[in-house]
């Protein structure tokens, strides 16, 4: 998953609006974000009124069992 330190470091610094990201089955490193790195880029967005967009387009091909960004958030 994303680097959520530095991730925090840019959004404070340049208050993007809009965050997309692959959690499951990014392309093309193939990796899936952490349950504890997801629950840290909701607490970034909430905190910095930034809108998530999760495009899984690949999540078919894992376990639905991962951790999902939308899941957390109860969406």
């Amino acid at each position: 998953g994303p680097d959520v330190a530095k991730l925090a470091e840019l959004v404070a610094t340049y208050r993007p609006k809009l965050f997309f990201t692959q959690s499951v089955g990014h392309n093309p490193t193939a990796t899936d974000t952490s349950a504890a790195k997801a629950h840290r880029i909701l607490q970034l967005a909430d905190a910095h009124d930034l809108i998530i967009v999760e495009d899984d387009a690949l999540a078919d091909l894992r376990p639905r069992s991962l951790t999902r960004i939308a899941t957390l958030d109860q969406l």
